[in-house]
């Protein structure tokens, strides 16, 4: 968030100049200029308190995006080892059966070797 810090103070302080510039360099009265510094002074203000809002306003609805994000994923993360461990216990009988016939299949080649050998 510092880049973004940083843009912000750029802007604000860019502004200012700008403003401070153009007051300063047009061809008013005193009475006029202070008048238009009055009158930018507060939209300024107005500016910065619209500014300090919105950035309260997302640093919440950031704050609390996260807080949603990190809920689902503690519920996807319980609900896969869940369901990998319901995998686990339903493929268990098959997994033992298929352990028994590829044993049965070693043997029977075992065997089979063995004939071709005497043969």
């Amino acid at each position: 968030m510092g880049k973004g810090l940083n843009f912000l103070y750029g802007i604000i302080i860019g502004g200012v100049i700008g403003g401070a510039t153009t007051l300063l360099t047009s061809p008013t009265s005193g009475k006029e200029l202070r008048k238009q510094l009055h009158s930018n002074s507060e939209q300024l203000i107005e500016t910065l308190q619209k500014l300090k809002s919105d950035g309260l306003d997302l640093t919440n609805t950031i704050t609390s995006s996260s807080k949603q994000s990190i809920t689902a994923f503690s519920e996807l993360k319980k609900d896969l080892v869940h369901s990998f461990d319901q995998w686990s216990e339903s493929t268990k009988e098959n997994k033992k059966s298929i352990q028994k016939e590829l044993s049965e299949i070693e043997i029977l080649l075992s065997n089979l070797e063995k004939s071709v050998q005497k043969s």
